[in-house]
């Protein structure tokens, strides 16, 4: 009863700071480095693009040393029998891209083997870990509100031009049958947009997130589908948009499973600051709402210049 009664009189502090030190499985550690590095490789690009005047500038000086590796790796590499010519444009799913997603995986291989080597006695990455899906959740949240908006303002799939009217039936591609069906009605296209914009705006907040995130798998899920049912180039990175929502979900798995298909009552979640100090998480969470104001703003804005551009 006298340690009962010691261990319930512990401070907070002392209880989140024991937290800190449990010790993580070696597989979650392991799988942890390989997501944190495959993620620095692979979504650098959209990073740098939420770069307020510098995005277009950055994004040239990074893709620089990827344009020269990747196809040297699929001529030397992979014996393709052909140069790579074509880098990343308004398909995504190019040689250029399929072959930089597979340099993005064996490097992140490689970074988890020489990480695990040299920091073998960690007990966990919390702090990390909590970093990793606060960027992982505006990611998401930038690439939902872009997607979003460009159908909420429909300029993604604009109503189908005459000479697409009269084209024969058989003569439409896959994608171009999902483009007129969904193009031809614009309430629809709306209602498409408007589900990726509410799970975007959702992630932007902490309070929020979890529910955004489970808003995003689903739109993702169907967005993923399409793509691969309707032939849409872009199956990369949609799949990859299905990747994030399960890893912000994947904190709460058991709790949602509990709660929609056991039946059961489920603890409210632990919150996990980024700080010790409350001033630096107030300011963060400051931060993070006037970071998803200005995405939705600067989305906005680019969408009625390319609208009013398409439309003059």
């Amino acid at each position: 009863l006298h340690m009962y009664t010691q261990t319930q009189a512990k401070p907070k502090a002392q209880i989140e700071r024991t937290s800190f030190e449990t010790r993580w499985p070696l597989l979650k550690r392991v799988a942890f480095r390989f997501a944190f590095a495959y993620v620095v490789l692979y979504f650098v690009p959209f990073a740098l693009d939420l770069i307020p005047f510098y995005a277009e500038a950055a994004e040239k000086k990074y893709e620089v040393p990827w344009h020269l590796f990747v196809p040297w790796v699929g001529k030397h590499i992979l014996h393709l029998g052909y140069d790579i010519t074509v880098f990343t444009n308004g398909s995504g799913d190019t040689t250029y891209d399929y072959v930089l997603m597979l340099c993005c995986l064996t490097l992140a291989a490689v970074a988890t083997v020489v990480w695990s080597l040299l920091d073998r006695r960690r007990l966990n990455y919390e702090k990390l870990y909590q970093w990793l899906r606060l960027c992982v959740r505006f990611l998401l949240a930038s690439l939902m509100i872009n997607y979003g908006m460009s159908k909420v303002i429909p300029l993604q799939m604009p109503a189908p031009y005459l000479t697409r009217l009269i084209e024969p039936f058989g003569d439409s591609s896959p994608m171009g049958l999902l483009w007129t069906f969904i193009g031809a009605s614009k309430a629809y296209e709306i209602f498409a947009g408007s589900a990726e914009m509410l799970a975007g705006v959702l992630l932007i907040f902490p309070r929020t997130a979890l529910l955004g995130a489970i808003a995003s798998f689903a739109v993702a899920v169907e967005i993923f589908a399409l793509n691969m049912c309707y032939d849409v180039p872009v199956k990369i990175l949609s799949f990859h948009l299905v990747l994030m929502s399960v890893f912000l979900v994947a904190q709460d798995f058991w709790r949602l499973t509990n709660v929609c298909v056991l039946n059961r009552g489920a603890e409210a979640a632990k919150a996990r600051q980024l700080f010790e100090r409350r001033r630096l998480n107030q300011a963060t969470l400051v931060l993070q709402v006037l970071f998803g104001f200005y995405l939705i703003g600067s989305n906005v804005y680019a969408t009625r210049q390319q609208s009013k551009e398409y439309e003059g």
